[in-house]
Protein backbone atom coordinates (compact mmCIF):
# COMPACT_ATOMS: atom_id res chain seq x y z
CA UNK A 1 0.00 0.00 0.00
CA UNK A 2 1.14 3.42 -0.54
CA UNK A 3 0.51 6.35 2.06
CA UNK A 4 1.18 7.49 5.27
CA UNK A 5 1.88 4.99 7.93
CA UNK A 6 0.71 5.10 11.61
CA UNK A 7 3.96 6.51 12.93
CA UNK A 8 3.50 9.49 10.80
CA UNK A 9 5.66 8.49 8.06
CA UNK A 10 5.47 9.07 4.15
CA UNK A 11 6.01 5.53 2.86
CA UNK A 12 6.63 6.59 -0.94
CA UNK A 13 9.28 8.56 0.28
CA UNK A 14 10.90 6.26 2.55
CA UNK A 15 11.15 3.72 -0.07
CA UNK A 16 12.41 6.48 -2.16
CA UNK A 17 15.10 7.48 -0.30
CA UNK A 18 16.17 3.45 0.43
CA UNK A 19 16.09 3.00 -3.68
CA UNK A 20 18.09 5.50 -4.15
CA UNK A 21 20.97 5.21 -1.50
CA UNK A 22 21.31 1.62 -2.67
CA UNK A 23 21.18 2.68 -6.15
CA UNK A 24 24.16 5.44 -5.39
CA UNK A 25 26.04 2.61 -3.61
CA UNK A 26 25.54 0.33 -6.88
CA UNK A 27 23.76 -2.35 -4.04
CA UNK A 28 20.59 -2.09 -6.46
CA UNK A 29 18.55 -4.23 -8.74
CA UNK A 30 17.69 -1.92 -11.80
CA UNK A 31 15.23 -3.86 -12.75
CA UNK A 32 13.48 -4.52 -9.59
CA UNK A 33 14.03 -0.59 -8.91
CA UNK A 34 12.20 -0.10 -11.83
CA UNK A 35 9.11 -2.06 -11.15
CA UNK A 36 8.70 -0.59 -8.16
CA UNK A 37 8.93 2.66 -9.43
CA UNK A 38 6.27 1.66 -12.37
CA UNK A 39 3.65 0.21 -9.78
CA UNK A 40 2.25 3.27 -8.61
CA UNK A 41 2.84 7.32 -9.53
CA UNK A 42 3.39 8.25 -6.19
CA UNK A 43 6.60 5.91 -6.24
CA UNK A 44 7.88 8.04 -8.93
CA UNK A 45 6.89 10.98 -7.64
CA UNK A 46 8.85 10.47 -4.55
CA UNK A 47 11.85 9.16 -6.30
CA UNK A 48 11.97 12.40 -8.20
CA UNK A 49 11.82 14.27 -4.57
CA UNK A 50 14.28 13.08 -3.19
CA UNK A 51 16.93 13.05 -6.23
CA UNK A 52 15.74 16.40 -6.29
CA UNK A 53 16.50 16.92 -2.85
CA UNK A 54 19.66 15.46 -2.71
CA UNK A 55 20.91 17.51 -6.05
CA UNK A 56 20.54 20.76 -4.47
CA UNK A 57 22.31 19.67 -1.02
CA UNK A 58 25.46 18.58 -3.44
CA UNK A 59 24.89 21.96 -5.14
CA UNK A 60 24.53 24.08 -2.07
CA UNK A 61 27.68 22.32 0.19
CA UNK A 62 30.05 21.59 -2.43
CA UNK A 63 29.97 23.99 -6.17
CA UNK A 64 32.69 23.22 -8.62
CA UNK A 65 33.07 19.54 -7.62
CA UNK A 66 31.85 16.30 -9.68
CA UNK A 67 28.77 14.98 -8.28
CA UNK A 68 29.48 12.19 -9.45
CA UNK A 69 32.34 11.48 -7.41
CA UNK A 70 30.79 12.60 -3.94
CA UNK A 71 29.91 10.06 -1.77
CA UNK A 72 26.30 9.36 -1.50
CA UNK A 73 24.73 12.17 0.75
CA UNK A 74 21.07 10.35 1.46
CA UNK A 75 21.81 6.86 3.01
CA UNK A 76 19.23 5.03 5.19
CA UNK A 77 21.07 6.18 8.68
CA UNK A 78 20.53 10.01 7.01
CA UNK A 79 17.49 9.01 6.06
CA UNK A 80 16.18 7.57 9.89
CA UNK A 81 18.13 10.55 11.14
CA UNK A 82 16.05 13.26 9.48
CA UNK A 83 13.05 11.08 10.20
CA UNK A 84 13.67 10.56 13.86
CA UNK A 85 13.89 14.67 13.94
CA UNK A 86 10.58 15.32 11.94
CA UNK A 87 9.12 12.94 14.38
CA UNK A 88 10.83 14.96 17.66
CA UNK A 89 9.34 18.49 16.01
CA UNK A 90 5.48 17.18 15.35
CA UNK A 91 5.55 15.78 19.35
CA UNK A 92 7.15 18.62 20.65
CA UNK A 93 4.71 20.95 18.75
CA UNK A 94 2.05 18.53 20.08
CA UNK A 95 3.28 19.06 23.53
CA UNK A 96 2.62 22.49 23.27
CA UNK A 97 -0.42 22.51 22.00
CA UNK A 98 -1.94 20.70 24.36
CA UNK A 99 -0.31 22.94 27.21
CA UNK A 100 -1.44 25.89 25.65
CA UNK A 101 -5.40 24.80 26.11
CA UNK A 102 -4.77 23.21 29.76
CA UNK A 103 -3.33 26.38 30.77
CA UNK A 104 -6.84 27.95 30.11
CA UNK A 105 -10.73 26.76 31.01
CA UNK A 106 -13.96 27.00 32.17
CA UNK A 107 -16.13 25.79 35.41
CA UNK A 108 -19.27 26.05 36.88
CA UNK A 109 -21.41 24.90 39.60
CA UNK A 110 -25.16 24.35 39.33
CA UNK A 111 -27.13 25.13 42.64
CA UNK A 112 -26.14 23.25 45.58
CA UNK A 113 -23.37 21.78 44.05
CA UNK A 114 -19.53 22.58 45.03
CA UNK A 115 -16.28 21.88 42.96
CA UNK A 116 -12.97 22.05 43.59
CA UNK A 117 -10.21 22.57 41.32
CA UNK A 118 -6.91 22.81 40.71
CA UNK A 119 -5.56 25.66 38.80
CA UNK A 120 -2.09 25.08 38.97
CA UNK A 121 1.08 23.63 41.29
CA UNK A 122 -0.36 25.00 45.09
CA UNK A 123 -2.92 27.42 43.61
CA UNK A 124 -6.39 25.75 44.34
CA UNK A 125 -10.04 26.76 43.86
CA UNK A 126 -13.50 26.03 45.46
CA UNK A 127 -16.71 26.86 43.79
CA UNK A 128 -19.35 27.40 45.68
CA UNK A 129 -23.20 27.22 44.49
CA UNK A 130 -24.29 28.22 41.44
CA UNK A 131 -21.11 30.04 40.59
CA UNK A 132 -19.12 30.19 36.62
CA UNK A 133 -15.57 31.06 36.21
CA UNK A 134 -12.61 31.10 33.66
CA UNK A 135 -9.15 31.05 34.14
CA UNK A 136 -6.22 31.30 31.78
CA UNK A 137 -2.94 30.64 33.74
CA UNK A 138 0.92 30.84 32.30
CA UNK A 139 4.36 30.00 33.72
CA UNK A 140 4.53 32.63 36.50
CA UNK A 141 0.60 33.51 36.85
CA UNK A 142 -2.86 32.46 36.74
CA UNK A 143 -5.60 34.97 35.82
CA UNK A 144 -8.97 33.56 37.45
CA UNK A 145 -12.40 35.67 36.86
CA UNK A 146 -14.92 35.61 38.63
CA UNK A 147 -18.27 35.57 36.31
CA UNK A 148 -20.97 34.75 38.71
CA UNK A 149 -21.30 32.92 42.50
CA UNK A 150 -18.32 32.60 45.11
CA UNK A 151 -15.05 30.89 44.97
CA UNK A 152 -12.70 29.86 47.75
CA UNK A 153 -8.51 30.43 46.89
CA UNK A 154 -6.13 28.73 48.44
CA UNK A 155 -2.68 29.43 47.23
CA UNK A 156 0.27 28.18 49.25
CA UNK A 157 3.53 29.60 49.72
CA UNK A 158 6.21 29.63 46.11
CA UNK A 159 3.02 29.43 44.15
CA UNK A 160 2.51 31.31 41.20
CA UNK A 161 1.17 34.69 41.07
CA UNK A 162 -2.91 34.84 41.20
CA UNK A 163 -4.61 37.85 39.80
CA UNK A 164 -8.51 37.84 40.79
CA UNK A 165 -10.40 39.79 38.03
CA UNK A 166 -14.32 40.69 38.24
CA UNK A 167 -16.37 43.55 37.16
CA UNK A 168 -13.69 45.26 35.42
CA UNK A 169 -11.05 45.49 38.97
CA UNK A 170 -7.82 43.55 39.60
CA UNK A 171 -7.13 41.98 42.85
CA UNK A 172 -3.19 40.51 43.14
CA UNK A 173 -3.65 37.94 45.96
CA UNK A 174 -0.48 36.56 48.13
CA UNK A 175 -0.23 33.28 49.45
CA UNK A 176 -3.30 32.75 51.58
CA UNK A 177 -6.70 32.09 51.91
CA UNK A 178 -9.57 34.67 50.42
CA UNK A 179 -13.41 34.47 50.15
CA UNK A 180 -14.41 36.20 46.94
CA UNK A 181 -18.62 36.62 46.22
CA UNK A 182 -20.10 38.59 43.25
CA UNK A 183 -23.32 40.27 44.43
CA UNK A 184 -24.88 41.98 41.47
CA UNK A 185 -22.38 43.95 40.11
CA UNK A 186 -20.18 44.26 43.37
CA UNK A 187 -17.74 41.72 44.89
CA UNK A 188 -17.64 41.16 48.33
CA UNK A 189 -13.74 40.40 49.08
CA UNK A 190 -12.57 38.84 52.31
CA UNK A 191 -9.34 37.97 53.31
CA UNK A 192 -8.92 34.81 55.63
CA UNK A 193 -4.94 34.52 55.18
CA UNK A 194 -2.13 36.52 53.62
CA UNK A 195 -2.67 39.92 51.64
CA UNK A 196 -4.77 40.97 49.03
CA UNK A 197 -3.72 44.31 46.98
CA UNK A 198 -6.08 46.63 44.81
CA UNK A 199 -4.62 48.33 42.03
CA UNK A 200 -5.81 51.98 41.92
CA UNK A 201 -8.88 52.53 38.83
CA UNK A 202 -10.30 55.66 37.59
CA UNK A 203 -9.73 58.78 39.71
CA UNK A 204 -8.25 56.55 42.58
CA UNK A 205 -4.59 57.03 43.66
CA UNK A 206 -3.66 54.38 45.93
CA UNK A 207 -3.36 51.20 46.26
CA UNK A 208 -5.53 49.36 48.85
CA UNK A 209 -4.00 46.13 51.12
CA UNK A 210 -6.28 44.05 52.88
CA UNK A 211 -4.90 41.88 55.74
CA UNK A 212 -6.47 38.87 57.45
CA UNK A 213 -10.26 39.13 58.54
CA UNK A 214 -10.28 42.67 56.13
CA UNK A 215 -13.00 42.78 53.88
CA UNK A 216 -13.91 44.95 51.39
CA UNK A 217 -16.98 46.15 48.34
CA UNK A 218 -15.52 46.48 45.07
CA UNK A 219 -17.96 47.68 42.62
CA UNK A 220 -18.23 51.17 40.63
CA UNK A 221 -16.70 52.65 43.53
CA UNK A 222 -14.23 51.10 46.21
CA UNK A 223 -15.41 51.19 49.52
CA UNK A 224 -13.72 51.14 52.70
CA UNK A 225 -11.94 47.80 54.10
CA UNK A 226 -13.30 46.42 56.89
CA UNK A 227 -12.57 44.42 59.70
CA UNK A 228 -15.07 41.08 60.40
CA UNK A 229 -15.56 39.62 63.41
CA UNK A 230 -15.08 35.77 64.05
CA UNK A 231 -18.56 34.55 64.05
CA UNK A 232 -18.70 36.91 60.29
CA UNK A 233 -15.93 35.18 59.15
CA UNK A 234 -17.46 31.58 60.27
CA UNK A 235 -20.72 32.25 58.79
CA UNK A 236 -19.01 33.53 55.44
CA UNK A 237 -17.37 30.34 55.45
CA UNK A 238 -19.78 27.74 56.74
CA UNK A 239 -20.76 26.07 53.52
CA UNK A 240 -17.47 24.87 52.91
CA UNK A 241 -18.13 22.61 55.66
CA UNK A 242 -21.72 22.05 54.25
CA UNK A 243 -22.97 24.18 57.44
CA UNK A 244 -24.19 27.35 58.31
CA UNK A 245 -22.68 28.56 61.39
CA UNK A 246 -24.52 31.38 63.43
CA UNK A 247 -23.93 33.63 66.30
CA UNK A 248 -26.24 37.05 66.06
CA UNK A 249 -26.93 37.09 62.28
CA UNK A 250 -30.32 37.95 61.78
CA UNK A 251 -33.56 35.61 59.96
CA UNK A 252 -33.40 37.31 56.97
CA UNK A 253 -29.72 36.97 56.40
CA UNK A 254 -29.88 33.62 56.97
CA UNK A 255 -32.67 33.15 54.49
CA UNK A 256 -31.37 34.29 52.27
CA UNK A 257 -28.02 32.31 52.39
CA UNK A 258 -30.07 29.03 52.56
CA UNK A 259 -31.96 30.24 49.31
CA UNK A 260 -28.95 30.26 47.55
CA UNK A 261 -28.64 26.76 47.72
CA UNK A 262 -32.28 25.36 48.07
CA UNK A 263 -34.20 24.44 44.32
CA UNK A 264 -37.43 25.49 46.70
CA UNK A 265 -36.62 28.39 48.65
CA UNK A 266 -37.65 29.54 52.26
CA UNK A 267 -40.14 32.73 52.25
CA UNK A 268 -40.55 34.93 55.65
CA UNK A 269 -44.42 36.14 55.30
CA UNK A 270 -44.19 38.84 57.78
CA UNK A 271 -41.28 41.10 57.42
CA UNK A 272 -40.51 42.34 61.27
CA UNK A 273 -39.58 38.72 62.41
CA UNK A 274 -36.79 38.94 59.45
CA UNK A 275 -35.00 41.39 62.23
CA UNK A 276 -34.98 38.05 64.53
CA UNK A 277 -31.12 37.33 65.88
CA UNK A 278 -30.34 33.39 65.65
CA UNK A 279 -27.62 31.21 67.34
CA UNK A 280 -26.01 27.41 66.29
CA UNK A 281 -24.63 25.23 63.76
CA UNK A 282 -27.13 23.55 60.60
CA UNK A 283 -26.44 21.60 57.63
CA UNK A 284 -27.20 24.11 54.73
CA UNK A 285 -28.50 20.37 52.71
CA UNK A 286 -31.26 20.11 54.62
CA UNK A 287 -33.30 23.25 56.34
CA UNK A 288 -35.33 20.85 58.19
CA UNK A 289 -33.59 20.99 61.51
CA UNK A 290 -33.22 24.88 61.10
CA UNK A 291 -37.20 25.56 60.59
CA UNK A 292 -37.86 22.96 63.40
CA UNK A 293 -35.43 25.57 65.69
CA UNK A 294 -37.39 28.35 64.99
CA UNK A 295 -40.33 26.44 65.99
CA UNK A 296 -39.30 25.93 69.03
CA UNK A 297 -37.33 28.77 70.12
CA UNK A 298 -39.69 31.45 68.13
CA UNK A 299 -42.43 29.96 67.97
CA UNK A 300 -43.16 30.70 64.39
CA UNK A 301 -44.62 29.15 61.77
CA UNK A 302 -43.56 26.99 59.36
CA UNK A 303 -45.41 25.21 56.57
CA UNK A 304 -44.42 23.75 53.76
CA UNK A 305 -45.79 23.45 49.98
CA UNK A 306 -44.50 22.34 46.50
CA UNK A 307 -43.24 25.77 46.35
CA UNK A 308 -40.84 25.71 49.22
CA UNK A 309 -41.71 27.11 52.79
CA UNK A 310 -43.18 29.91 54.48
CA UNK A 311 -42.05 31.19 58.03
CA UNK A 312 -44.48 33.19 59.50
CA UNK A 313 -46.25 34.08 63.52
Amino acid sequence: MNGIREDGVDKPLEEAATWYARLQADEAELPAFEAWRGSHPKNAVAFAKIVAANESLRADQVKGVDRLALYPLWTRRNLYFVLGLLGALILFSLMGYLLYFRSRGRSDTKQGEVRMLALAQNLNVELNTKTRIKWQASARAVQLTLQEGEVFIRQAPGAIVCRLMCQGRIVVLSAGEYLARLNGQTLDLLVLKGEAEIPPKGSERAVVRLHPQQSVLLGSDLAAPRTLSVSQTEFRTGWRQGYVDLDGQILSEVVAEYNRYLEKPIRIADPEIGDLRLAGRFSLKDPKPFLEGLRQSFGLNVVGDEEGYVISR
